[in-house]
């Protein structure tokens, strides 16, 4: 199945027919067209899931349409999307997120001033610091001791 074909469908379908549909694609859309189909799960841990599955596959997104998702995708998941998309964030993205994002996140995110890197409506962040796989072991590491304490 094409990306375009699974776009056109997928509000016909159920949370588990989108999932299993997702795995017969052979790429993927666009960051927007992608939240557009997370949104439309009932289920926070299937639209994690499908954002998780995009992030693996090489989709870069704005932090603003991650931002959407953190009322709607439990904590942990979404510390965890945060990070698999890149861990710098500018001053107002940091604000914004903060009483989302666990403390150890804070600690490895890079915080860039807000004009640094332009009109966030261009998607080049090469000069921002990726999150190495390190990073992402020892945050998600602490995140689930977090979870488990809660």
């Amino acid at each position: 199945m094409n990306w375009n074909d699974y776009y056109q469908n997928y509000n016909k379908w159920n949370d588990n027919e989108k999932l299993e549909r997702l795995s017969t694609l052979k790429s993927l859309g666009d960051a927007y067209e992608i939240c557009s189909v997370a949104h439309s799960f009932s289920s926070d841990i299937d639209a994690y899931t499908f954002l998780e599955k995009a992030l693996v596959a090489g989709i870069v997104f704005y932090v603003s349409q991650l931002a959407e998702f953190k009322d709607k995708i439990y904590r942990v998941g979404f510390n965890k999307l945060i990070l698999m998309n890149g861990i710098s964030l500018t001053v107002s993205e940091y604000i914004e997120l903060e009483e989302y994002l666990d403390e150890v996140v804070l600690k490895v995110v890079d915080m860039v001033p807000d004009g640094e890197y332009g009109n966030e409506s261009v998607l080049d962040r090469s000069n921002m610091r990726p999150a190495t796989e390190a990073d992402v072991r020892e945050a998600l590491r602490i995140t689930k001791e977090i979870g488990r304490n809660k």
